[in-house]
Order: structure tokens, then sequence, then C-alpha cells
């Protein structure tokens, strides 16, 4: 899993501290953040989560079968964003607000992806929307000057 643009590391670190058997990467372009999430993730002692310092244009090199997202882009922007990083037969999995229904419908209008949107319930009772959105081709091929994390 990838956390794209994980900033104070969400959802990225309570998704693994759920699972731990998952492997995740927090992609984050703030040296700032990154040192806070580093900071995190020894305090939580998640030596298994790597944090990969650049921006999303530029890594990471592995593509991963769900990329997460949380307030990082509008959804078009974001689906364009992610899907050079997302494995073949992977998904994007974007948290986003009230405007989630109308975005992924302005998705599904294509033809190389599709986009389901699911409404979840956070421990507080309150709603969440998850739009879930996956391809039916391959995603472009990757810049080869990429830094290696």
């Amino acid at each position: 899993m990838l956390d794209l643009g994980s900033g104070a590391g969400l959802p990225g670190i309570p998704v693994v501290l759920v699972r731990p058997d998952l492997q995740m990467t927090l992609l984050e372009p703030m040296a700032r953040r990154v040192e806070f999430l580093r900071e995190c993730l020894v305090e939580l002692d998640l030596p298994e989560v790597t944090v990969d310092h650049n921006r999303a244009q530029d890594g990471p090199l592995l593509a991963a079968d769900r990329v997460l997202a949380r307030a990082v882009k509008p959804l078009p922007a974001l689906v364009e964003l992610a899907w050079p990083l997302t494995a073949p037969g992977g998904a994007l999995l974007a948290i986003k607000g009230a405007k989630a229904a109308a975005e992924a419908a302005q998705l599904s209008a294509r033809s190389d992806r599709s986009a389901a949107v699911h409404t979840l319930t956070d421990a507080m009772g309150d709603p969440a929307t998850v739009v879930e959105v996956r391809w039916t081709s391959l995603p472009p091929t990757r810049k080869s000057d990429r830094k290696a994390s």
C-alpha cells in the first residue's frame, strides 16, 4: 500500500496499526513532515513502514496494489496523479467529502477506469466517503530518472 501525500500519516499509519500484515509506504514531499513521520514510526515501533521523501510525480519506483489518499487533490486530478503509482489490477482509495459521488460519476464515464463510492461509518458514528477507482488499462510508462527512496 502507498499513502499518497501522507502529511501527518493519515490514513497510512492508522491502517497499518489495524493491519500490521500490510506493507505500507508513506509518500511525502515535505522534509519536515518526512522527519515527523520517521519519528512517529520509531515511537510506534513500526520499522516495516517506509517513508519515501518524494513527490508523487517523482516516485516511488515500485507500483502499489492500493494507493490511499486523503485531502490531496480534487478527485479528477488525484486520479491522474495516482495512476502511474498503481500496479495493474490495483486501485486508488480516496477519502473524499460531499462531492465524491459527482466526481466519481465523471470518472466512470471514461472507458479506461471505473469508480465506486463507499460510505463507511467511523468509530464516532460519522460517515466517511471512500471512492475506489480501478483502471482497465495499464498506467503510462514511468519516468526512468526517478530517484529511489
